[in-house]
């Protein structure tokens, strides 16, 4: 495969060439003579390689197509016949239509992410072509499944655009920002897939041969769902919102249907599925939807711990590793009537959805929102949920040992393990300003339901927090450090915001429960002896990070402006020196 860093009129003239071949295409697929065909194949494949490195090369930082003459003919050439490229993404060689995708992914992310590369090619109306072409390919391609190469192909590729869209989404602050992102593919991909996408299709694709196509329709799902914890308002025009918001309702209508998936018995749908409720679950207002999701995570957690003998969840699922796989299957008189699938991710994810669903409930609550009391789930039905949606977390804290048991679960995976804490310090401090509002509680009449809910989940918190706190997971996690504070430095000054938004919050709460914190502290140097003064240990850990941070600064090796987190560490630390002094 040939590789350039410079576009040269050799490459104008293949791209030309294989234009100019499209028609021949047509007639060497449907021949009977083996050779031939092979041969035009390798013809298609060597010329579409050396076509995509051509493009992938203006792609690059350091090449600017303006400077180039080859390159705006290249680009010219490629505007001009855009729709004859898309048409090989229903063509019947596999290796063809995947070669395809990526060209003309890189096609459509140069075009929106490099200034006016030629002033004759009409951005957004190229854009909005291509997309247009592609998804009638895909919708052709979905009602009779004749290609799932061409429709994993379509996906992918729009994929690609709404995954570099939220990147741009992010990195775009300023009052510019709707100028900035107009060009952008991802712009014309919501209007397409607003007017063409069809949500519904996952709902008809039940059969198991199928698996490789309910995924990446779930991947779109999942970035539509992604895109809707950013600020789109800020962003995009008025127009572009409206279309956004409309496309993500279609969604959320499917919600029901979508968590069906759960237990289609393929864990790369069911990893997706749960990744959608969590994304719901975190940016929804609606409670509705909300005790929807929880019905169906209920259910399908449900199933999973009613597996009988062998299979029977004791404690935390003991499995060998992230990717362990295994099926329950639940019998009705010896009759297979589900099948459940799990693995870690999939119990992970779970309790993610679970701790965000009761911190966002939570602050609804605090909010007294009337649409407690909603007309499609009735309070009952809410409050019978309520009682036992945890389930999960119950059969989990039948372990006498459930919290070291469950924090070394979260410990195969760094990332998982700070976010788990992220998550969990979150919901105690939502909690600790939700007791609050349920001792001020003065709700009457039509109100009182959402006081009996508020009790409700204050009794569920208080049973899940007698076995569980933020203090025990972070005094596991400098266990495992050994108490070296250059872990936590490396952990705060690395890519992984996680943790630095984790330990804000957690200094936060524990300067308003220190002596709870002390008591802990105080269980650990009991149970083990080799951890003897647990809190003096702490104490050091967060004495030693405030000097390494402080040192890093003041030569200006630090990579942001640290005062907000030394204000806040030496808080705790002298909390910490005050508690251990008085005791």
């Amino acid at each position: 495969m040939e590789t350039t860093t410079e576009l040269s009129e050799y490459h104008v003239e293949i791209l030309k060439d294989f234009l100019n071949d499209f028609q021949l295409s047509s007639t060497f697929s449907s021949t009977n003579n083996v050779s031939e065909k092979f041969k035009y194949q390798q013809l298609i494949l060597k010329r579409l390689s050396i076509i995509t490195n051509a493009l992938r090369s203006c792609y690059q930082e350091d090449f600017r197509i303006a400077n180039n003459e080859c390159a705006i003919k290249f680009c010219k050439l490629l505007s001009k016949n855009q729709l004859i490229l898309a048409q090989y993404l229903i063509h019947n060689d596999n290796f063809i239509v995947y070669l395809t995708k990526k060209l003309l992914t890189l096609w459509l992310l140069l075009i929106s992410n490099e200034k006016p590369i030629v002033d004759n090619i009409n951005i957004e109306e190229t854009q909005r072509q291509l997309l247009k072409k592609i998804c009638d390919l895909y919708n052709d391609k979905l009602k009779d499944m004749s290609s799932s190469a061409t429709i994993e192909s379509v996906l992918e590729i729009f994929h690609c655009i709404l995954k570099d869209f939220r990147h741009c989404l992010s990195e775009v602050i300023d009052e510019d920002a709707e100028n900035i992102l107009s060009q952008h593919a991802g712009c014309r991909l919501l209007n397409v897939l607003n007017e063409q996408f069809k949500v519904e299709q996952i709902t008809n694709i039940a059969d198991t041969s199928n698996n490789l196509i309910i995924v990446p329709i779930l991947t779109v799902i999942l970035d539509i769902k992604k895109l809707e914890i950013y600020e789109i308002e800020v962003a995009l025009d008025s127009y572009l919102v409206k279309i956004f918001q409309s496309f993500l309702e279609k969604v959320d209508s499917k919600i029901e249907s979508i968590c069906v998936l759960l237990c289609c018995g393929y864990l790369p749908a069911i990893r997706k599925v749960l990744n959608i409720l969590y994304q719901t679950v975190k940016s929804t207002s609606n409670i509705d939807m909300i005790f929807t999701i929880l019905t169906s995570i209920r259910d399908y957690t449900g199933q999973i711990l009613a597996a009988s003998d062998v299979q029977k969840l004791n404690g935390c699922p003991t499995l060998d590793n992230d990717y362990t796989e295994f099926f329950d299957r639940q019998k009705d008189n010896n009759k297979v009537v589900s099948n459940v699938s799990i693995n870690i991710e999939c119990t992970k994810k779970l309790i993610d959805i679970y701790m965000e669903v009761y911190t966002n409930i939570m602050k609804l609550l605090m909010e007294n929102n009337i649409n407690m009391i909603g007309i499609n789930i009735s309070a009952d039905i809410k409050l019978r949920i309520l009682t036992n949606i945890l389930s999960f977390s119950h059969e989990l804290l039948q372990n006498e040992n459930s919290v070291e048991y469950l924090f070394n679960w979260y410990t195969n995976n760094d990332s998982d393990l700070t976010f788990f804490m992220l998550n969990f310090v979150r919901l105690e401090l939502t909690f600790r300003e939700f007791k609050k509002k349920l001792i001020n509680f003065d709700g009457e009449s039509q109100k009182r339901t959402i006081k009996s809910v508020m009790e409700s989940v204050s009794l569920q918190m208080n049973h899940i927090l007698n076995h569980f706190t933020s203090h025990d997971f972070f005094l596991r996690f400098l266990i495992s450090t050994g108490f070296n504070h250059s872990i936590l430095l490396d952990f705060i000054i690395s890519n992984e915001t996680n943790f630095l938004e984790f330990l804000l919050k957690y200094c936060k709460y524990l300067e308003q429960d220190i002596s709870q914190f002390f008591i802990i502290c105080k269980k650990f140097d009991k149970k083990n002896s080799e951890m003897e003064n647990c809190a003096e240990q702490v104490l050091r850990v967060f004495n030693c990070l405030i000097q390494s941070i402080q040192s890093l600064m003041e030569k200006k090796l630090f990579p942001y402006n640290a005062t907000s987190l030394i204000k806040r560490l030496k808080k705790v630390e002298l909390c910490l020196k005050e508690v251990i002094y008085n005791n």
